[in-house]
């Protein structure tokens, strides 16, 4: 996101070029998961299925302690510019939920289904049953 053309992204490109500790990745971990490391700390998007076709996202976010204006400059930008990717996200998983509710799309009941994918409902139906 720093190489964005915003103002926010351009100047938070110039204040993470003197430091040597000015990461920004981003990374999915299965299944729903999204995990972000930048230079103020770690910011974490967890989607959680709530009933057929909808879904309920949490995001989470920690700050590494400022210590100087510099820290706190890049807090700011870097909610600024994570907002602004949230925001990209969110259009993006809406965007792909109503393209699973086409007409054209169908599960079959006999169709076999993968490891994980049982795993993971059957994590959710333990949970449930709490």
């Amino acid at each position: 996101p720093a190489g964005g053309e915003y103002w926010s992204a351009r100047r938070f490109a110039t204040l993470v070029q003197a430091r040597s500790d000015a990461v920004w990745e981003r990374r999915f971990l299965w299944p729903n998961l999204l995990l972000e490391w930048r230079a103020d700390g770690l910011g974490a998007l967890q989607v959680i299925p709530v009933a057929a076709g909808r879904c309920r996202v949490q995001c989470f976010d920690y700050w590494l302690p400022a210590v100087d204006s510099a820290t706190l400059a890049l807090r700011f930008l870097a909610g600024r510019i994570a907002r602004s990717a949230l925001r990209l996200d969110m259009d993006l998983a809406v965007s792909t939920q109503r393209g699973l509710m086409v007409s054209g799309y169908a599960a079959s009941g006999d169709a076999p289904v993968p490891r994980a994918v049982a795993a993971f409902r059957h994590m959710l139906a333990a949970a449930l049953r709490c």
